[in-house]
């Protein structure tokens, strides 16, 4: 009997589901099938970047990842100026296309998306095939005519000229006490023609700074509407690391003016975040903080200090004799100096004090003569590594801090007018006393 209902089970046929059918009798089934299979399935975790490039030999091409999100470097082939490679990535990714001979061409990475580089070398390049990609290099096409590279080439070799000229100017000077009185005609000419010289470079370098500063407006004024338009956008970041890290000392007024068009959540990216802390260094200087003490010895290697000028308004110059601009604002404060001397009530009296990011005790106090500096000048010959100027975050110079009686911060990067303006409130309590 057992043998005959395993017979019987083998021998028993299990009913097969017409699809096709099923489908066709009951057509919203079919519609509710289709749009699951539709949200069950995924976009491919890959990339295709292909190109093809006038004048690109078959060196292969190197891509870089600039960020966490593809943090890595991949060699692409090359065959007759062209190249495709299927790359993996879960989002989005910046990346840096590095040419044979060292250009770099941003592009943008995106799950599913087919990224082409076409043009031709060196100057005519795009990338397309994502709105991230198309929207950057629409933006770096319409401020190219911007870009300040050569001028701050022209600049950077303007100071190295300038350099130079001071040392042999100083030592020329140094010659004149010891040379014979035949040559020491010759060796002021000789001087007075350098002078002349520097003076030259001087304004040509301050001119070229002045068309720099009108062509930095020129692109903010396009970079910032497009970050506001994009503030949750990798494309915003990309601007950020494009536009205003490539500078030694990125202004901390323009960062932190991007910064702002950004959304929060965008602090989430590593630049972001590292560009926020950057410009938030200089915490101490904002209003209203107290000044961090310091101790600072003046030419006489007596030690100065923050409680050195108690109950006193101290404006703090920040200043080096190899700076041309810092030294240019002593004229200034050498008036300024004088009308506060006159003042006899000390604590109506603004005491000003010198900070020099000099490395070299000559130079510093040969400035300290050459430009007639009357008030306390302090140096430790540590340069930017004065722990004052670390503390504060200073990046550049000249600047200046102002500081009331209270050591209490009330300024910073003032004008003169803006300094005269705020020491206005000095004589405030004396006024109020005579009442």
């Amino acid at each position: 009997m057992a043998k005959a209902m395993q017979d019987r089970l083998n021998n028993t046929k299990t009913p097969s589901l017409n699809w096709g059918r099923c489908l066709s009798r009951f057509p919203l089934f079919a519609l509710l099938l289709l749009l699951l299979c539709q949200c069950t399935s995924k976009a491919p975790s890959t990339c295709k970047l292909s190109g093809e490039l006038t004048g690109l030999d078959d060196q292969p091409l190197l891509l870089w990842g600039v960020n966490q999100l593809y943090d890595r470097l991949d060699t692409i082939p090359v065959e007759n100026g062209r190249f495709s490679v299927t790359l993996p990535i879960d989002t989005v990714a910046e990346t840096l296309l590095c040419m044979p001979d060292g250009q770099l061409f941003p592009l943008f990475l995106e799950k599913g998306k087919k990224i082409v580089v076409t043009g031709s070398l060196p100057d005519s390049v795009t990338v397309t095939g994502s709105e991230l990609n198309d929207s950057i290099y629409a933006l770096l096409a319409v401020t190219a005519p911007y870009r300040t590279d050569s001028l701050d080439h022209i600049m950077y070799s303007l100071r190295l000229k300038l350099d130079t000229l001071k040392e042999t100017i100083d030592s020329l000077n140094a010659l004149k006490g010891k040379a014979k009185r035949q040559r020491l005609d010759s060796l002021k000419n000789k001087i007075d023609s350098l002078n002349l010289h520097r003076d030259t470079l001087t304004a040509l370098r301050d001119s070229i700074k002045l068309q720099r500063d009108t062509l930095v407006l020129h692109t903010d004024s396009l970079i910032l509407p497009f970050i506001e338009r994009n503030p949750g956008s990798a494309a915003s970041v990309f601007v950020l690391r494009h536009f205003y890290t490539n500078e030694y000392s990125p202004d901390k007024k323009r960062v932190k003016k991007a910064l702002s068009k950004l959304a929060p959540y965008m602090l989430d990216y590593q630049l972001v975040s590292k560009l926020d802390k950057y410009v938030d260094n200089n915490d101490v200087l904002k209003l209203q903080r107290t000044l961090p003490n310091f101790s600072l010895p003046d030419s006489l290697d007596v030690s100065f200090n923050r409680f050195t000028f108690s109950g006193q308004w101290l404006l703090l110059q920040f200043w080096a004799s190899w700076d041309p601009q810092s030294r240019n604002e002593h004229k200034a404060l050498l008036e300024l100096n004088r009308e506060q001397q006159k003042i006899k009530n000390k604590e109506q009296r603004l005491a000003i004090l010198g900070i020099s990011l000099d490395a070299d005790r000559k130079q510093w106090m040969t400035a300290i003569q050459e430009d007639s500096l009357t008030w306390n000048q302090l140096c430790d010959f540590r340069s930017w590594n004065t722990p004052l100027i670390k503390r504060i975050g200073l990046e550049n110079i000249p600047a200046n801090v102002l500081v009331n009686e209270r050591g209490t911060i009330v300024g910073f990067n003032l004008t003169l007018d803006e300094i005269k303006e705020k020491i206005k409130e000095i004589r405030k309590p004396e006024e109020k006393k005579r009442r």
